[in-house]
């Protein structure tokens, strides 16, 4: 997801706006949104334009997306990490490999 990453983190280009890609920070605003930044929303979200993709970080900027999405992140990894903590019947050790490699391939 390159909403909000840099291309050095990414390896994209902020293209996730200009093509229409369904990805959580754009479900989180249409449900966060108010009538008149939906309309923007849909008016602007998936067009090429620059001033499209910037109509669309503003209403992501108001709504406060970015900590909206980090705090998700930080959420699911704390619900995540506890459950390996608690499971006996799995190896702790592999899971926690696991999410180690999920956290470092998107960050």
């Amino acid at each position: 997801m390159d909403v909000f990453g840099l291309p050095e983190q990414t390896g994209r280009i902020g293209t996730d706006i200009r093509n229409g890609n369904y990805t959580w920070p754009v479900v989180a605003a249409f449900e966060r949104a108010n009538d008149s930044q939906r309309k923007i929303l849909m008016n602007n979200y998936g067009r090429k334009d620059f001033l499209n993709v910037h109509a669309v970080q503003i209403i992501f900027q108001n709504l406060n997306i970015v900590k909206l999405y980090w705090d998700y992140e930080y959420e699911s990894r704390r619900k995540i990490n506890e459950e390996i903590e608690k499971s006996v019947e799995y190896p702790q050790p592999l899971f926690q490999l696991i999410m180690a490699a999920i956290i470092s391939s998107s960050s």
